[in-house]
């Protein structure tokens, strides 16, 4: 029997909030999922709650009442108590909103607390970020932590419904051999045969700037990064130093993966947590 994975939806009402909402929506309704709304009161108690219980009304309208959720509402001086949630009820991943309405506008401490302390999945939408049914996707990975690309086992069916075109970036600590580099791509082929992808290796030669004029040149709708990868610090650093979050388009998706999951989806397991389809 398919069960549904759990969902957390982070919103304070705004545009930002409302795009990554339609976000979710659209990538969702296909897929076994329960969505919570999370919401933390900065202000007034009962316009938050008023706003609370319209978006929960709109919800259930937007998924026609075939996905369960809750509502979790804390205080602005809970945020400890709101991150200890998010990472203790089994959320498969949490969805949020970057900012992006003014220019000049940075990174909020909101999501600088997920990206720092969150221990599940965390989707980041952009203001400008454009909902297709088809999308590019650009996954970057440290060779000495290749292994973490099995998170894509858990999302599989999902990659093959939305993605059409997967490019993978691989950071190697030492200059790679042709045959080297061919193990590298079979391994990498070995976890997911059936999707269309492109595997760059980048040796030790390649500066940071490179790299990063690298990655700019390739177009693509979402971007993979896994936390504790070099990649990980590499988008935070872009995100704080970034001058204008309006124009950035492109949806991070920073994916946590435990070596028990690793170990499950080398085995096909039917313990592991997957993504799954909706039975209509």
């Amino acid at each position: 029997m398919k069960s549904n994975i759990k969902i957390a939806f982070c919103t304070d009402f705004s545009e930002n909030a409302r795009v990554a909402f339609e976000s979710l929506m659209f990538n969702s309704w296909s897929f076994n999922m329960d969505i919570d709304v999370i919401h933390l009161v900065e202000n007034n108690y009962q316009e938050s709650l008023d706003k609370i219980n319209a978006f929960e009304v709109e919800l259930q309208h937007s998924l026609y009442n075939i996905s369960e959720g809750k509502i979790h509402m804390f205080q602005k001086n809970d945020m400890d108590g709101l991150l200890n949630h998010l990472n203790t009820t089994g959320y498969f991943g949490v969805v949020v909103g970057l900012q992006g309405n003014s220019k000049g506008e940075r990174l909020g401490s909101f999501i600088r607390t997920l990206f720092t302390d969150l221990n599940c999945n965390l989707t980041v939408v952009p203001m400008a970020h454009e909902v297709k049914i088809e999308n590019r996707v650009m996954m970057a990975v440290e060779l000495k932590n290749i292994r973490f690309l099995y998170m894509l086992l858990k999302a599989q069916v999902y990659l093959k419904f939305n993605f059409s075109k997967l490019t993978i970036i691989v950071k190697a600590a030492e200059e790679q051999s042709p045959l080297q580099e061919k193990e590298i791509e079979d391994k990498i082929k070995s976890i997911f045969p059936d999707l269309n992808r492109e595997v760059i290796i980048h040796g030790p030669s390649d500066s940071n700037s490179a790299l990063l004029e690298k990655i700019s040149s390739k177009y693509f709708d979402y971007g993979f990064v896994f936390k504790g990868d070099y990649f990980d610090n590499l988008i935070f650093k872009l995100f704080e130093s970034s001058p204008d979050m309006s124009k950035i388009q492109e949806k991070v998706v920073r994916s946590v993966i435990s070596e028990s999951d690793i170990e499950l989806a080398k085995n096909d397991s039917q313990l592991l947590k997957k993504i799954e389809l909706r039975d209509f």
